[in-house]
C-alpha cells in the first residue's frame, strides 16, 4: 500500500512538472500570429518602399525588420542563459495565477504610445537591401523559437526572470517577444500611412 501510494505520488508531482499543453499551444499560436502579421504590413511593398525613411533618427520597414531579427536572438539567448544558470521553481511548490501578468503583457507590449529605447544589441545596423531578406532572417529565427516551445521538455512556467517590467516566468519572456513583434506592425503601417511614403 505504502508503495503504491508513493508511485501515484510520484506520479501527480510529475504531471505538475509538465509544461501545459494549454501553455504550449497559446504561446506558439501567439509567436506564429505575430510572424505572420509582420509579413502582412510588409506585403507588396517594393524595395524603395521599404528602405523609405522620414528623417535619419526614424528607421525604415527593413530596419523595423532587422531589428525584429536581432531582438529574437537577443531575448532568446537571455531566455537560454536564464534557464542554464537558473534553478526552477520546485515541483512541489504551486504557482502563482500568472493570467493577469500574461494579460498585462499582450495589451502593454505593442501599445506604442509608450516609447521604448532598442536596447544598442537591437538597432539595425543596415544589413539587408530591403524588407523581403530581412524578413527571411527574422521568419527563420521565429520559426526556432516556435521549435524551442513546442520540444523544450522544461515547464516554462517555473523559471523566473527579473526583467524591466518585474518578475515573470520564461512563458511570459516569450509572450513579450511574441507582443514586441505586434508593436512593429503599426510602426511599418504609420510609414505606409505617411504621406511622403513612396507610391511604388
Amino acid at each position: 500500500l505504502c508503495l503504491a501510494a508513493a508511485i501515484l505520488l510520484f506520479a501527480s508531482v510529475q504531471a505538475r512538472a509538465e509544461y501545459k499543453a494549454s501553455d504550449r499551444s497559446t504561446l506558439v499560436r501567439h509567436l506564429e500570429s505575430s510572424r505572420q502579421v509582420i509579413s502582412v504590413a510588409l506585403e507588396g511593398m517594393s524595395a524603395e518602399q521599404s528602405n523609405f525613411k522620414l528623417d535619419s533618427k526614424i528607421w525604415s520597414a527593413t530596419e523595423v525588420v532587422e531589428h525584429l531579427a536581432l531582438i529574437e536572438d537577443l531575448l532568446m539567448g537571455m531566455l537560454k542563459q536564464a534557464m542554464e544558470n537558473g534553478k526552477p521553481i520546485p515541483d512541489t511548490e504551486k504557482l502563482p495565477d500568472p493570467s493577469a501578468m500574461d494579460a498585462a503583457i499582450l495589451k502593454s507590449v505593442p501599445d506604442r504610445t509608450q516609447k521604448a529605447q532598442a536596447p544598442e544589441q537591437a538597432v539595425p545596423k543596415g544589413n539587408y537591401r530591403n524588407w523581403e531578406e530581412a524578413y527571411r532572417e527574422f521568419s527563420a529565427k521565429r520559426l526556432k523559437t516556435i521549435e524551442f516551445v513546442e520540444n523544450t521538455k522544461a515547464d516554462l512556467r517555473r523559471y523566473k526572470m527579473e526583467t524591466p517590467m518585474g518578475s515573470m516566468d520564461a512563458h511570459q519572456w516569450l509572450l513579450v517577444l511574441a507582443a514586441h513583434s505586434e508593436r512593429h506592425q503599426y510602426q511599418i503601417a504609420d510609414l505606409r500611412n505617411n504621406e511622403l511614403f513612396p507610391k511604388q
